[in-house]
Formats: C-alpha cells, sequence, structure tokens
C-alpha cells in the first residue's frame, strides 16, 4: 500500500514538473529559433532525460519521507496518512492519492506492455539484420572510405532483406539494413546520400541513444510531455543527419528525390 502511495504521488508531482520543463524549453527554443539541429536535439533530450530524473527523485524523496514519519508516529498511524495529512485538504490530489492502488497496479500492468513492445521491436530488428544478400562490393568500399572521412571506428555491415526501408541498428557492431531493391529504385548519387544518412546516426551513436530514449518513454509513458518529447527528439535527430548529408552533397536536390523515393517505395 505505501509503495502504490509513493508511486502515485511521485506520478502525480512528475506531471507538473513535466510541464514547467516542457514549458521552459519551448520558450527557449522560440526564444532561440535559429539554433542548429544539434543544439535543439541535444535541449530536447536533456528535457526528457530532466523528466525521468525528476520523477526518480520524487520517488526516493517520498520513500524518505515515509521513513521519517514511520519514526516519529511509531506505527500508531501509517506513514502514508501522516504523510498525506498536511495535503488532505488539496480536493484534486486527495482524490487521486485516495486511489494509489488502483493507480499503482494500473501503472505496473503499463509498465509491462511498453517492456513486451519494446522487446518486441528488438528482436524483430535482430531477425531483420540476420537477413543477408549480395551486395555490389563497390558500396562496401564506399562505406569504409566514407566511415575514415567520418571519422568512424569499428566495423559497420551492411544488410540486404526484403523489407522496406532503410535503417541502423547496432552499437558496437553497426548495421545498415537496405531493401534489396534499394540500388534498383536509386541512382548512384541517390543511394550515396541516404547512406551518408545512416552513417550519420552511427556517427552520433544515435541508436544508442535512442535506447535509452525508449527506455525513459517506458518508465514514463504515464507522463504526456515525455511522448511529446520524444515525437519532437526523433524528428531533430533526423535533421541532425540531414544537416551532414547535405554537408557532403553538392546537389540538394539529389537527397531530397531520394527521400521521396523510399517514402513511396515502402508505402506500396
Amino acid at each position: 500500500m505505501e509503495a502504490f502511495y509513493i508511486l502515485t504521488e511521485a506520478m502525480y508531482q512528475s506531471l507538473w514538473q513535466g510541464i514547467w520543463v516542457y514549458v521552459v524549453l519551448k520558450l527557449t527554443l522560440v526564444t532561440f529559433q535559429k539554433l542548429p539541429s544539434a543544439c535543439r536535439y541535444n535541449l530536447l533530450y536533456f528535457g526528457q532525460t530532466l523528466i525521468f530524473c525528476l520523477f526518480c527523485y520524487n520517488i526516493l524523496s517520498m520513500a524518505d519521507q515515509m521513513g521519517q514519519a514511520s519514526e516519529v508516529t511509531h506505527g500508531s498511524v501509517s506513514p502514508a496518512r501522516a504523510v498525506a495529512a498536511p495535503i488532505a485538504n488539496l480536493s484534486i490530489r486527495a482524490a487521486i492519492l485516495s486511489q494509489a492502488p488502483l493507480i499503482g497496479i494500473l501503472y505496473l500492468l503499463g509498465l509491462i506492455i511498453q517492456s513486451g513492445l519494446l522487446i518486441a521491436g528488438f528482436v524483430r530488428i535482430r531477425t531483420l539484420s540476420k537477413e543477408q544478400e549480395t551486395l555490389p562490393l563497390i558500396w562496401y568500399k564506399k562505406v569504409n572510405d566514407w566511415k575514415t572521412s567520418l571519422g568512424i571506428k569499428g566495423n559497420i555491415t551492411l544488410v540486404a532483406g526484403k523489407r522496406a526501408g532503410v535503417f541502423t541498428a547496432g552499437f558496437l557492431k553497426p548495421i545498415i539494413y537496405l531493401p534489396i531493391t534499394f540500388f534498383n529504385d536509386l541512382t548512384t548519387e541517390q543511394a550515396e546520400a541516404i547512406l551518408l544518412h545512416e552513417l550519420a546516426h552511427i556517427k552520433r551513436h544515435d541508436y544508442l541513444l535512442n535506447l535509452i530514449q525508449k527506455a525513459i518513454e517506458v518508465v514514463m509513458f504515464f507522463n504526456p510531455v515525455s511522448w511529446v518529447l520524444g515525437a519532437e527528439i526523433r524528428k531533430e535527430r533526423e535533421f541532425c543527419c540531414d544537416d551532414l548529408v547535405l554537408r557532403y552533397t553538392a546537389d540538394p536536390e539529389i537527397y531530397a528525390r531520394a527521400l521521396f523515393i523510399l517514402e513511396q517505395t515502402r508505402a506500396e
């Protein structure tokens, strides 16, 4: 019961904390609209991480308060009631805390479901990464050359399969997944631009950062601000990689056309 009270109180505080963090972030981004994508990404990622850290702090703080209340009351009054007494007149908060057992159970169920979805997605990516189709050797050489130019260490594996879409997976041993029709649908220049985009993800360690972000979103699934920030982080992450591609691509229209073709292929 006390654990559910701690959890419910921490969630309640997290909702307000999330709103304040989001307001400060949006004001900062609106005030400095010309910030590069990398700075916007870092600010948003910091904001989501801060909300998660505050939630953890709320839990530890409430647990400490209950421990102190238990010592003061010597068991004559439950710690949860002792801590809740000063806020009993706050009707909304009191109504929420009165449902702490139910809210705690729902949170745990949601946590299990969200964790299952995350694991299922990870397994699906691992399954796709094991597909192997023959690719022209020249592209392995191009990737190695770009890897050196971008300062990327370690080996990068190209994987081709039947699934539409291009993605990067793995941190220690990254792979770039390509559909088997990739080089048929795109010109050489367009294919190079797309591969550069995926190499940018590897250079920025986006797979690891995205994995941490998803873990935070699993824990913070009850907080809408976390989901909003998560969507904005993913958008800015792609913009960061686009910026790198445009620095290496002579004609931006080539890259734009390649993205359009890939979207068409994915939709079919």
